[in-house]
């Protein structure tokens, strides 16, 4: 999928986010996970939405990038662990690890999202359009919608 290679990493280099399996190699990083939305049709900023978990501590951080606002500073926000443990079962549920790219016909592209989750060496994404997901895709869809909504968030300007 061409998607994989041009939109997503083009769109790291331009807000200065490392990669995911960069930051999950620093001492002290339990898990963590990152949702980049990509808008084909113009309508929202692209976001790039991490969430981290670091060894000793019971609330996760998640930052927030949108391209071109407030000079790809992050947004910061708390998220409880009931949510993350909700949201763990849900990427378990949906067999996440296990789980491949969308076969996404251009009729119903819109917007793309790249899900990853790292912890230590281990790292997989996923890239999948959240309109009307099949299964397993919507279980994922629902459980950021339900657990992680900041990460999701459409900014128009």
């Amino acid at each position: 999928m061409k998607y994989r290679t041009v939109y997503f990493p083009t769109l790291l280099e331009r807000t200065k986010i490392p990669l995911l399996k960069t930051l999950a190699a620093q001492p002290g990083m339990k898990v963590l996970y990152r949702v980049i939305a990509y808008y084909l049709d113009g309508r929202a900023r692209h976001s790039v939405a991490t969430l981290y978990g670091e060894a000793g501590k019971t609330d996760f951080r998640l930052e927030v990038v949108y391209e071109g606002v407030n000079q790809h500073k992050p947004m910061l926000h708390s998220i409880r662990f009931a949510h993350y443990e909700a949201l763990t079962a849900a990427f378990l549920r949906a067999n996440f690890d296990k789980r491949v790219d969308q076969e996404v016909t251009i009729q119903r592209l819109h917007t793309l999202w790249m899900v990853e989750r790292a912890a230590g060496t281990f790292h997989h994404s996923v890239i999948f359009t959240p309109q009307q997901p099949e299964l397993p895709y919507s279980i994922i869809v629902n459980a950021l919608d339900a657990y992680l909504s900041e990460a999701i968030r459409e900014v128009v300007l």
